[in-house]
Parts: structure tokens; sequence; C-alpha cells
């Protein structure tokens, strides 16, 4: 496997935004929340209020505010994402869009 150089690599680019998106699509298997955690890994600092919406919560992470939606239907993730935005969040990490509202709350232009 090929390495990037330390600046060339998607998180330095990251740091060096102050907002932005990023969704990772594929099927099942492929990665996408080792990698959205790796990028969560580099950039996280003491300073930055870092939050995820998971079902289930895949890794464990100092530092990081995690929250699981469970299957009794007691927390939905339009009801989890309603109560991230509250905590002031710098980063939110949302684990799937499973629904409409969602969605809406993934791709509101600034």
């Amino acid at each position: 496997m090929a390495s990037c150089p330390p600046s060339k690599t998607p998180s330095s680019k990251l740091r060096k935004k102050n907002e932005g998106l990023l969704s990772l699509q594929g099927q099942q298997g492929l990665g996408k929340t080792s990698t959205l955690y790796a990028i969560l890994q580099t950039i996280q600092t003491p300073h930055l209020n870092i939050v995820t919406l998971e079902q289930p919560i895949e890794y464990r992470m100092n530092g990081v505010k995690q929250t699981e939606i469970q299957d009794d239907g007691k927390l939905s993730f339009e009801a989890g994402v309603r109560s991230l935005l509250r905590q002031d969040p710098d980063i939110i990490l949302i684990g799937e869009t499973r629904d409409t509202e969602t969605a809406k709350w993934c791709s509101v232009p600034p």
C-alpha cells in the first residue's frame, strides 16, 4: 500500500478548513467508519468539541462525546442530531443517514 507524504494526507488538508462537510458512502465493510475515526484521531485536539451519533458505537475514543442510538426507539437519529447541535460542536460524526430529516441536517448549505 502506498502512503502519502504528511503534508499531502487528507487530514492535513482538513485541519486547515474552518467548515465543511465530509461524506463517505459505500457498501458495508469497506472501512467508512474506520476512515472517519482515523481522520478524527489526526485532527483531534483538546480544544475541539467532537461529538458522534452512531448505531452502534464501533470505536471508543477518548475526548470525544459519543452517543449511541438505541433500538428501543427512545432516541432517533433526528432527535440525536438536534441534541448534538445544542452542544455547540466543532465536529459532528453521524454514523449513518437513515432518514430524510437527518439527510436534510447533513446537507444544509452554510
